[in-house]
C-alpha cells in the first residue's frame, strides 16, 4: 500500500482523526489503484452455490489480522450499501 495503517485511514475516513499532510503525500505518492466494477468481477463457477460462496469468502479471509477483517466487514456494507441503492 503506502505505508500507511489501515487503521488510521479508516479513523480518518470517519472523520475521529484529522490527516497529516505527510500521510496525505504518501497517499498521493503510493502506487496506482485499480478501480473495479462490480460487473467486471468473474467467478470461476458461474453456478456456485451460495453456501460455497460464504466457504469461498471465509477461505480468502482465513489469516487476516482483526483489523483486517474489522476493514473488509465495512467494506462489505459499502459495497450492500452501494448496491442497494442502484
Amino acid at each position: 500500500m503506502c505505508e500507511i495503517q489501515p487503521t488510521y485511514l479508516a479513523d480518518v475516513e470517519r472523520g475521529q482523526r484529522n490527516i497529516r499532510l505527510q500521510s496525505l503525500e504518501k497517499i498521493a505518492m503510493g502506487p496506482p489503484s485499480k478501480i473495479i466494477r462490480l460487473e467486471d468481477l468473474k467467478l470461476e463457477d458461474d453456478y456456485m452455490e451460495k453456501k460455497e460462496l460464504q466457504l469461498l469468502i471465509s477461505e480468502k479471509l482465513n489469516g487476516s489480522s482483526q483489523d483486517e477483517l474489522k476493514l473488509v466487514i465495512k467494506l462489505i456494507d459499502e459495497i450492500l450499501n452501494f448496491v442497494d441503492k442502484k
